[in-house]
């Protein structure tokens, strides 16, 4: 009995952990940000002297952009500036108004966003940000901008009441379901502790037999450091899946996952 539900405990670990840490299923969850095993690194292509990175809002890709990999972070982290202070005049604004323009200017295109009676320049785009896509800059421009407006809206949605209290409910079932794994995780921890304790009392008499009993005792304590990971897992996992549901905690998720594949990275290459 205790074997099987030993087993069950590790595949439901296996499967949280695939769900943590697996690409696909975070692109379909609407409350967790696209990640992959590049993020916070920048993606190069050996046949481009031009790398790509995101555009964060809140944690999520709003839209990529296209330079040379001396420049790219820090126009990437002036371009999330500006969408940030756009954005804290946007929240605060009962009103939906909100536009966001792309104009030429020479061989260029800047966009700007404008909320209200405020206008500020959050992106000035040449022709390298449209070469990866093969299209015209006046195009490509085009399409960013109706990212960030499609970013904005879904941000400021997100922040509505309705919203926060669904996701607060979400929350909260994912918190008793921790609650109730870790309780039953822990119950399993004491029986693997007792059935060491009763074996480790055991005194064996041929070698053959201590051999076994030291097999015995070696197991039960593997069980019980699995299942220890196992603990761990459930609550790290909920804490991030639950700090993936608000935009005001979303960043620290990207954070905590960066941080947690850092290492698992370094086991995984040696």
């Amino acid at each position: 009995m205790f074997k099987r539900r030993f087993i069950s405990g590790i595949i439901i670990s296996a499967i949280a952990l695939s769900t943590i840490f697996a690409l696909p299923v975070w692109g379909q969850l609407p409350f967790l940000p696209k990640i992959n095993l590049e993020t916070f690194k920048l993606k190069s292509n050996t046949t481009e002297v031009l790398i790509s990175g995101c555009v964060r809002l809140d944690g999520l890709c709003v839209f990529e952009i296209l330079d040379q990999k001396e420049n790219l972070a820090q126009r990437i982290k002036f371009t999330e500036q500006r969408l940030k202070d756009i954005s804290h005049t946007y929240f605060k604004s009962k009103s939906e108004n909100l536009s966001v323009v792309h104009e030429e200017k020479g061989n260029q295109q800047s966009i700007y966003v404008a909320v209200d009676s405020r206008r500020i320049p959050v992106l000035t785009m040449n022709n390298q940000d449209a070469a990866r896509r093969g299209v015209y800059l006046e195009h490509e421009a085009e399409r960013v901008a109706a990212q960030i407006e499609r970013g904005l809206r879904q941000a400021k949605q997100q922040r509505s009441a309705p919203f926060l209290i669904r996701q607060g409910k979400m929350a909260g079932s994912v918190f008793l379901l921790m609650v109730l794994a870790s309780l039953v995780n822990s119950n399993w921890s004491r029986r693997s502790q007792r059935q060491k304790a009763q074996i480790a009392k055991h005194v064996a008499e041929t070698i053959s037999s201590q051999l076994d009993h030291k097999k015995k005792v070696n197991l039960q304590e593997v069980k019980y450091r699995l299942l220890q990971f196992l603990q761990f897992s459930i609550w790290a996992g909920g804490i991030i899946v639950i700090l993936g549901l608000f935009p005001q905690t979303r960043t620290a998720q990207l954070w905590i996952i960066t941080l947690i594949r850092i290492p698992l990275r370094i086991i995984l290459v040696s």
